[in-house]
């Protein structure tokens, strides 16, 4: 087993490097043991008789992570402590948020409509107050469950702009009738 993949698990101290913003950040160590690798060899890699290109431990525990991580894209040939795009994994965002049954109480709080959400279950939960208009902006929000609580009010208007939203379950807590507006959601197929 390589020092790096005995590094990633814990099993050999990962020892300190100098000059990077990444010094601290176990998940770089493994690609900057990789580059130094591949600058103490020669710049070209060595042919086997066969010609094909002989890996280093290095390169191979690389090559493993990228497959566990589904990354298609690392370019081996470029050092990743550069800040070339290929080698971030960007944050999603997009995750599920169900907060179903979990007693939760108050208004439904406004802020979270700067996440990326496409699934948002809010159901039997203790929720009151009106629906925050904010929602209006998950626009990348398939699913909204808001049944089972103690809300109030109207649907917001703003819920318009969920063009992506296929389920809207409301339950019987809002007054009045369902805005007309809300023919606007052409993939809507459960109310």
């Amino acid at each position: 087993m390589s020092e790096v993949v005995q590094m990633l698990e814990g099993k050999m101290a990962i020892p300190e490097a100098v000059g990077s913003p990444y010094n601290n950040d176990v998940r770089f160590k493994a690609v900057k043991d990789f580059h130094q690798e591949r600058r103490n060899q020669s710049a070209t890699w060595s042919q086997s008789q066969n010609s094909t290109t002989i890996r280093t431990d290095a390169e191979n525990a690389l090559h493993e992570i990228a497959v566990q991580l589904g990354k298609k894209d690392w370019d081996f040939n470029l050092n990743p402590c550069d800040g070339n795009s290929n080698w971030t994994t960007p944050k999603r965002n997009d995750m599920p948020c169900d907060l179903t049954r979990n007693y939760l109480s108050g208004t439904i709080p406004p802020e979270w409509a700067v996440t990326k959400l496409e699934y948002m279950g809010l159901e039997s939960n203790l929720f009151n107050g009106m629906v925050p208009a904010e929602l209006g902006k998950l626009t990348n929000l398939v699913n909204l469950i808001l049944s089972a609580n103690n809300l109030t009010g109207e649907l917001p208007m703003e819920l318009n702009n969920l063009k992506k939203l296929t389920e809207l379950a409301a339950g019987q807590w809002f007054e009045g009738p369902i805005p007309s507006s809300i023919s606007v959601l052409k993939n809507l197929s459960e109310l």
